[in-house]
């Protein structure tokens, strides 16, 4: 599983720019999960840089059954257990989004049990969406993203 790092002005990997969910049975059973940040440019479109310390992961979807079981694999698979983390969880509906979103649709959050029902019921629909996660770390009394 590999993926292209983009720089600033490049394509990034929501507008195709990189294709993780490309391999055939890892999304029937796992959520892939990508580390990174969403930025909006002045034309409002969207892009996602990967974080290059980080990149991808894989959690086990079955097992997850709510926002906190999410969060709580995402920070397993991380190795952040014990760490003082947030997790700002999102995903990308692009070209399969609702057209009530309009041309440049943002990233959707999970931030509670609500969104991640509107999430997995995307995922029915289809399963190669990937959650976006941004991690925040305090260090030192300061936070870093």
């Amino acid at each position: 599983m590999s993926c292209i790092q983009y720089g600033e002005g490049e394509k990034g990997m929501a507008d195709g720019g990189c294709s993780v969910s490309s391999i055939e049975g890892v999304h029937d059973s796992y959520i892939v999960v990508i580390s990174g940040r969403w930025i909006m440019y002045d034309t409002g479109d969207w892009d996602f840089k990967l974080d290059s310390d980080r990149t991808v992961r894989a959690v086990y979807a079955k097992l997850i059954t709510s926002v906190e079981d999410l969060k709580r694999a995402i920070i397993e698979s991380y190795g952040l257990v014990g760490m003082s983390v947030a997790v700002e969880m999102s995903y990308w509906l692009g070209e399969h989004g609702s057209c009530a979103v309009g041309e440049r649709e943002a990233p959707v959050q999970i931030s509670n049990d609500k969104n991640f029902d509107l999430f997995t019921s995307a995922r029915k629909v289809d399963k190669y969406i990937n959650v976006f996660v941004k991690f925040k770390e305090e260090i030192n009394g300061k936070t870093i993203f």
